[in-house]
């Protein structure tokens, strides 16, 4: 492969970190300046974090590129910053457009206990039922007389 020399290289070393910086931005959403101050910012970028896409495996609208993360991003950008809405209204919003899913963290409710505990009601279960079959194999071992004892192998 010939190796390209002088002026040339130079020219597609910038054009591949324009490309990387371009889309590095894209990725980022809207610039610092587009919000009102730094603490605007901030819960921008706690929104986008906490609020998960809903077509993706286990991404955040901000780590999202699927167009409906990037809508979900205008959505928050413009509650916040134009409508000057709360956190806590907009994740409410979010929620009733998309659904619990939209959280990282669902809010807990009646079926979701059972999906939660469940399991660990069942492993005690298991637990007791395997120590009361343990207790009464061994009260049924001990009340045999020695005769008992060996001819029952």
């Amino acid at each position: 492969m010939k190796r390209l020399s002088g002026d040339l290289g130079r020219r597609w070393w910038l054009v591949a970190l324009g490309l990387v910086l371009g889309l590095n931005s894209a990725i980022a959403g809207p610039p610092m300046a587009a919000f009102d101050s730094p603490s605007q910012y901030e819960q921008y970028q706690k929104l986008t974090e906490h609020l998960r896409c809903v077509v993706c495996a286990n991404q955040s609208i901000q780590a999202s590129q699927a167009p409906v993360a990037k809508a979900m991003r205008n959505d928050v950008y413009q509650r916040l910053v134009k409508k000057a809405q709360r956190p806590e209204q907009i994740i409410a919003a979010m929620q009733r457009e998309y659904g619990d899913q939209v959280h990282y963290r669902p809010p807990m409710r009646g079926a979701h206990w059972v999906l939660w505990l469940g399991p660990f009601v069942l492993l005690l279960l298991a637990v007791g039922m395997g120590g009361f079959w343990l207790t009464r194999a061994r009260h049924r071992h001990a009340s045999q007389t020695p005769n008992q004892k060996g001819t029952s192998l």
